[in-house]
């Protein structure tokens, strides 16, 4: 199935490039495979599926699948089920008050890690435990070593990167190298920032929830966010 390269008004993950724009979203399927996917799988989820980045790649290469879709921007999960044929569900700010009723077989989750507390992480990741199915896999992106080579080269400069100012550049920095996981809210938003996390500290934090990591992938989104495959304890891959 071809994709559809209908965007939305409302897109703002987009400059102007079409070509760019796709290229991230089939970036995004070329990480999925090689994290590890299921070859048929029968329910998948995007979220957060903003206006169909990923989504419609989901959409056009599983056409025989049905691909959920959950955002709090309800105008582009909206425009995720109307435009591009995926199937929209209800989020909630808080992933404790979130149950689809849904197991799905592959869960795609690009870019909300990396704007999380690391107690939010954690509460997230107990959400894929009690949405993945028994063979599924969860394919979260985070900004790894990568990213954090990049804080520290602007903590060089005394400048700030990723939206963030300088202080809280370092404060990033500072939380992934003393604990393996760092954050910093947003100079605009109290509610979201920039996180970047070590593989350790997912590693461990993925076990806790009682879940494996099947596969991890370095810079594998794009060239610059990390992706780790997530099953349950049962479905056992290689790393």
């Amino acid at each position: 199935m071809a994709v559809n390269e209908t965007i939305s008004s409302s897109e703002t993950m987009m400059d102007g490039d079409l070509a760019r724009y796709l290229d991230v979203g089939r970036s995004a399927m070329k990480a999925m495979a090689l994290a590890g996917v299921p070859q048929s799988p029968k329910a998948i989820l995007d979220l957060p599926c903003g206006h169909g980045r990923v989504a419609r790649h989901l959409r056009a290469t599983y056409p025989n699948s049905t691909v959920y879709v959950a955002d709090l921007d309800e105008e582009g999960a909206d425009f995720c089920a109307s435009v591009l044929g995926c199937t929209k569900l209800t989020s909630n700010e808080k992933f404790d008050g979130i149950n689809f009723g849904i197991q799905f077989d592959l869960i795609w989750v690009g870019s909300l890690v990396t704007h999380l507390r690391d107690q939010d992480t954690k509460s997230f990741l107990a959400f894929i435990a009690r949405h993945l199915s028994p063979e599924g896999v969860a394919v979260v992106s985070v900004h790894g070593a990568f990213v954090a080579g990049r804080l520290l080269e602007a903590s060089f400069r005394a400048d700030g990167i990723y939206g963030l100012d300088a202080d809280s550049t370092r404060q990033v920095l500072s939380g992934y190298l003393n604990s393996g996981y760092g954050y910093a809210p947003y100079p605009h938003n109290a509610q979201y920032g920039i996180s970047a996390a070590k593989r350790e500290w997912v590693t461990a934090a993925v076990t806790e929830a009682g879940l494996r990591v099947n596969r991890q992938v370095d810079h594998a989104w794009d060239n610059h966010q990390d992706v780790f495959a997530i099953g349950k304890m049962s479905n056992l891959h290689p790393m």
